[in-house]
């Protein structure tokens, strides 16, 4: 780990062999081999597959990884983070671990998510193309 240079480890586990470690029904599968990891390595730890916050503050709190991943979650709920943060865990579009967003990027199709239908529709959406700067015209070239 230190020794070849890495500065965290990132576990994963499953291949399309075998979905149930890739998508797991189940939170936490993969904490069992965070805290071994974390018994032999001084770098980082994040842990995957964990998609209710409480689950994965637990997980941290008992020190039993680093860090947590949330990829699929953000895909189903790009706002994950501010609605758990401001307590509105009620309204967050949970990931229902049907590997529909993964299964159409391994056919080079681009990412797509059953719960949450603008993923992949970014650039048709004009919400997407606002410019950032709030007085857009005091910013614009001389003519």
């Amino acid at each position: 780990g230190e020794e070849e240079g890495l500065d965290y480890v990132h576990l994963t586990a499953g291949c399309w062999e075998a979905v149930n470690w890739y998508v797991p029904e189940e939170d936490g599968t993969m904490l069992p081999e965070a805290e071994g990891m974390k018994s032999v390595l001084k770098i980082p730890v994040i842990t995957p597959a964990i998609h209710r916050p409480e689950n994965a503050e637990k997980a941290l709190r008992e020190g039993k990884t680093d860090m947590v991943s949330f990829c699929r979650p953000l895909i189903a709920d790009p706002e994950w983070v501010n609605k758990v943060a401001k307590g509105e865990e009620k309204k967050i579009r949970k990931c229902i671990r049907c590997l529909g967003c993964l299964q159409r990027t391994r056919r080079a199709l681009g990412l797509r998510c059953e719960v949450n239908r603008e993923v992949g529709q970014e650039r048709y959406n004009p919400e997407y193309h606002r410019l950032s700067a709030p007085n857009w015209k005091e910013y614009s070239l001389p003519k």
